[in-house]
């Protein structure tokens, strides 16, 4: 834990996967949105906090592919994973990243058996 932490500060510009946690004092909702974008990563966030409606303002908000309140890490393999601008390349899991996996086609079949070159003009 990095008390007295400020976005200048190398770990706090860097996608860390491990145990860290940097911790920025804030004085409004405004600034501590502008601070939790102020990267170029956004594959998660977390909040804690009382106040359910701020913590949904945050979802609202921040720039994260995910986005946990008053938790952290918890995840289902129902849900959609990724992130935003340089984190988390494309979505996993969920039925929202079907889309992501397909390939629209249109297939047009004709099953009444009289094959006819559609090119052809037949005159009677």
């Amino acid at each position: 834990v990095m008390t007295e932490a400020h976005n200048g500060m190398e770990f706090m510009q860097e996608e860390l996967f491990g145990p860290v946690l940097g911790v920025i004092p804030f004085s409004s909702e405004d600034e501590m949105i502008r601070l939790a974008n102020d990267t170029r990563y956004g594959l998660a966030s977390g909040i804690w906090t009382r106040d359910i409606n701020r913590a949904l303002r945050f979802a609202r908000n921040v720039e994260a592919g995910t986005v946990w309140i008053n938790t952290y890490r918890a995840s289902s393999f129902m849900s959609a994973n990724g992130g935003f601008k340089e984190s988390g390349y494309g979505r996993r899991g969920g039925f929202d990243v079907m889309e992501e996996f397909s390939r629209l086609k249109n297939v047009v079949i004709d099953y009444s058996g009289a094959m006819q070159d559609p090119f052809v003009i037949r005159l009677r």
